[in-house]
């Protein structure tokens, strides 16, 4: 059984994984209310600390899941933790510099304790099916990629980039992710620019990206995000990833609404799924700490995509 641990609220926890894996236990929580979980996990037995430091230093404590109320302050965070004898499962993003991001990562090979960021939406369908059907060439090479991630303007919405890591690093990492573990190829070039237009208080809130690269293989990319999603629509994140390659193109329409697949040969279908067609990503690090089971994309792949972008960042 796995002990776990939930530390803050600021961004999205995994009470709910908890409650259907049968070998995760939540035993201890801190900077998160009792009040705020399913009752299934309001237990008599759930020790409830004021601190981060207190909270390490629970015994037998396994995994924690870090939500801290600032990602300015994180990369330090997750170091407590790993260098506490703790497994690290954190919100995007990881850091809001590369050079913090890798003293994260040093520090996990340091003590053998694992670290993860929250990156799971890759192996929810039909994206996890995309990826397959691409890395079989199922569209030829890849030549040109289109991505947008696009949230509501909230009035919750912090104006502060350190509290949740700001517009491009904490929403259009999404493309950026999109973009790559969908192909299976590395952007070696990116380019961001960025708007404030609409956002009227003061703060550095930005209301949407411009993203734009090459990949490994030549490859273009381009991608937006921003805050312009209206909150009336039928998903809170309106999700458009398109792939043009050499023998057609595929894509997926309103956070996988609608899903296309157009080849040379002339046929235009659905992209097909698989069977079975995704994984929770908490499923697979339980997997992965108590069976040694690896994860369908090595577990330190999934943070290149934020390596990437906080590469740009250190050289704007």
């Amino acid at each position: 059984m796995l002990q776990i641990a939930l530390y803050g609220n600021n961004g999205h926890q995994i009470q709910q994984q908890i409650l259907v894996n049968p070998r995760a236990q939540l035993v201890a929580i801190a900077g998160i209310t009792k009040d705020s979980l399913p009752d299934s996990l309001q237990s008599d037995d759930l020790i409830v600390y004021s601190s981060l430091e207190e909270l390490i230093k629970h015994p037998q404590l396994d995994l924690l899941s870090l939500c801290g109320p600032s990602r300015a302050t994180q990369p330090q965070e997750i170091i407590q933790c790993l260098k506490a004898g703790i497994h690290c499962y954190a919100e995007k993003p990881t850091a809001l510099t590369l050079t913090e991001l890798e003293q994260v990562l040093a520090v996990s090979d340091e003590t053998g304790q694992s670290y993860f960021e929250m990156a799971g939406s890759i192996f929810s369908d039909p994206y996890w099916s995309m990826r397959h059907h691409v890395l079989n060439g199922a569209i030829g090479e890849i030549v040109q990629v289109f991505c947008q991630k696009s949230y509501p303007l909230t009035d919750w919405r912090p104006h502060s980039e350190s509290i949740d890591g700001g517009l491009t690093r904490q929403v259009g990492i999404h493309a950026i992710r999109f973009a790559e573990q969908i192909t299976g190829l590395r952007l070696t070039e990116l380019s961001v620019s960025e708007t404030t237009v609409g956002i009227q208080e003061q703060g550095d809130l930005k209301r949407a990206s411009n993203l734009q690269g090459r990949f490994s293989n030549g490859g273009l990319f381009c991608g937006i995000s921003n805050y312009c999603n209206p909150s009336s629509f039928t998903t809170w994140g309106n999700d458009h990833i398109r792939l043009f390659g050499t023998h057609g193109f595929m894509e997926s329409t309103d956070s996988g609404a609608r899903t296309r697949l157009v080849l040379e040969d002339g046929s235009d279908t659905e992209i097909p799924q698989l069977f079975p067609s995704s994984y929770e990503e908490f499923d697979l690090i339980v997997d992965f700490l108590l069976d040694q089971k690896e994860f369908p994309i090595p577990s330190r792949e999934l943070i290149e995509p934020t390596r990437t972008l906080l590469t740009h960042f250190s050289r704007s």
